[in-house]
């Protein structure tokens, strides 16, 4: 199999990397590291639904909600990073 370069001597796909200004490697890490933070997340949402569910008090039940809001706000956060910067200009991300 003969490998074509493109100009500047790069593969079609790196030149595209390029062009982000985000190296391969380094976008793989950061899609990685958000995977395993909404995981984590997802975790502690559970434990918080958990929590307020089985709650017998008012304070067990005000923090297991509380966690559970915590992990659904943090999790949008993820998905969508401009949320919550409506006006305060646009993100790079």
């Amino acid at each position: 199999m003969i490998c074509v370069k493109a100009a500047h001597g790069a593969l079609p796909a790196q030149a595209a990397s390029k062009a982000r200004g985000v190296k391969g490697s380094q976008e793989m890490e950061e899609k990685a590291s958000t995977f395993v933070v909404g995981v984590l997340m997802l975790v502690l949402g559970a434990i918080g639904l958990v929590l307020a569910v089985g709650a017998r008090d008012a304070e067990i039940f005000i923090f297991g909600g509380s966690l559970l809001a915590f992990a659904v706000i943090f999790t949008a956060s993820l998905v969508n990073p401009g949320l919550f910067n409506r006006g305060k200009g646009r993100t790079n991300g």
